[in-house]
């Protein structure tokens, strides 16, 4: 079951690239990056990196009804080791998070994996929620532009899309019976945890400090694109940024690895749509998923590396093996 998902993964990733890649000028990008300003590509990692202190502390409201005493710095160390680990291997930031905090601070790992699926559900109501905002206010600006490229995009988007949800289920009409009895099993679970999210984010007491604690996420999470946009551009206001990294965002759940392929597709298209020229839509596409990559991939190490001179957890009364 999950070699097939693997490479399922692998295969849709390496085609959207692929396809993606074909339209690239590569002269043209290796232009645009000798004159990035990396002062910017800095601000924008430490913007990335107070975002996940927000969302980390946002995870602690969940994580200290399971367990009281959880140290604020273990959850910042298992969010940030996470979604470094996502970047290497398909889906594995859940299982990581849930597995360090049960080392280092003993949290039961199904109530752990719980959290997770709440803190899901927030974000993403908030991304399709300002992605479907800004399209309905760029509508008339649109329309009334009378240009077939706007059209043509909507029409390559849509297409995109549905190509991956054929051949996803292609696939799963080639299983075996056995492996979609599967699939369904988890699909009830997968809404379970949903429905358990949903009751833990009511049961903290604090909804409005998770509230806060969820909007500064996102300001510094969207901060993070307009940073690195001002690294190589002026031209893209601090609204745009938001869109397009709201798009970028939601790319990251159609099932490629690390969002190949899916991410530059809607980043790029979407760009074209608000008539951005072909080059600056591709060469933002490339610098944005490689830059955030890069993020995931070197605060992921380091947080790592420094965990390693963390203790792990012991419950009280527990035999250390030393005599007395």
């Amino acid at each position: 079951m999950k070699k097939v998902s693997i490479l399922l993964i692998t295969v849709l990733s390496i085609v959207l690239f692929f396809l993606f890649f074909r339209n690239v000028n590569f002269e043209e990008i290796k232009a645009k990056i000798a004159d990035v300003n990396l002062w910017w590509v800095l601000i924008g990692g430490i913007s990335f990196v107070i975002a996940h202190i927000f969302r980390s502390l946002r995870w602690l409201l969940l994580l200290r009804q399971i367990k009281p005493d959880i140290h604020a710095r273990n959850t910042f160390l298992a969010m940030v080791i996470s979604y470094g680990s996502n970047i290497i291997i398909p889906h594995a930031g859940v299982v990581t998070r849930a597995s360090f905090l049960k080392r280092k601070s003993g949290v039961p790992m199904v109530e752990n994996i719980g959290t997770f699926f709440a803190e899901k559900i927030v974000d993403s109501v908030i991304v399709v929620s300002l992605t479907l905002l800004m399209v309905a206010t760029d509508l008339p600006k649109l329309f009334s532009a009378q240009t077939s490229n706007i059209f043509q995009s909507i029409g390559e988007i849509v297409l995109w899309v549905l190509a991956g949800l054929l051949l996803y289920q292609l696939l799963v009409w080639a299983l075996p019976n056995a492996l979609v009895s599967k699939y369904k099993a988890y699909l009830f679970d997968f809404f379970q945890k949903i429905k358990t999210g949903i009751s833990t984010i009511k049961n903290t007491g604090h909804v409005l400090r998770f509230g806060l604690l969820t909007g500064f996420t996102w300001v510094f999470y969207f901060g993070t694109f307009y940073a690195l946009f001002l690294g190589f551009t002026s031209e893209v206001s601090p609204l745009d940024a938001v869109y397009i990294a709201a798009v970028g965002n939601l790319s990251w759940i159609f099932p490629t690895q690390a969002g190949l392929g899916a991410f530059h597709i809607a980043v790029s298209e979407t760009m074209k749509m608000k008539s951005f020229d072909e080059g600056m839509s591709n060469f933002s596409s490339l610098f944005l998923h490689g830059s955030i990559v890069f993020y995931d991939l070197v605060f992921g190490l380091l947080a790592y590396v420094y965990s390693f001179f963390i203790p792990d957890f012991q419950e009280v009364g527990t035999d250390d093996g030393i005599g007395g």
